[in-house]
């Protein structure tokens, strides 16, 4: 069964980038629910010591019974996983502007933050967390 040993935890930033994170370490059968469109957010690398496997647009994962799995790219199997070792994420994205203002808002607000801004944030929040040692 998967624990907070095996890292993986979500977190986020509530109050902004600014803030202190929030994590949850993973659990089992659980999902987690909300606008990441609105609060910035991410994951620890689940399992850092597993080698993970070359995939390509063909790779497919099978359901072969009881709580075994297979990952197939290109037919041949690449990895065998049992349902404790699996971790899935789904994401789903939209945008509903009810007005041309609210339109220019978003506009607005998505360009305040670069790419390097938001990278450095989760580089400052990995080494207070100890995560990440100074370079």
């Amino acid at each position: 069964m998967n624990t907070s040993t095996d890292l993986g935890a979500f977190y986020y930033y509530p109050n902004g980038t600014d803030g202190q994170s929030i994590s949850f370490p993973p659990e089992f059968n659980t999902a987690l629910v909300f606008d990441g469109s609105t609060i910035v957010h991410g994951t620890d690398v689940w399992k850092p010591w597993i080698e993970p496997p070359q995939l390509d647009s063909t790779t497919e994962l099978y359901h072969v019974g009881g709580d075994r799995w297979e990952m197939k790219t290109q037919g041949k199997i690449v990895r065998k996983y049992h349902t404790h070792d699996i971790r899935m994420s789904f994401v789903w994205f939209t945008e509903c502007e009810y007005s041309e203002e609210e339109v220019r808002r978003h506009e607005r607000e998505r360009d305040q933050h670069t790419v390097e801004y938001v990278l450095e944030k989760f580089v400052q929040d990995m080494r207070k967390r100890g995560i990440l040692k100074e370079d």
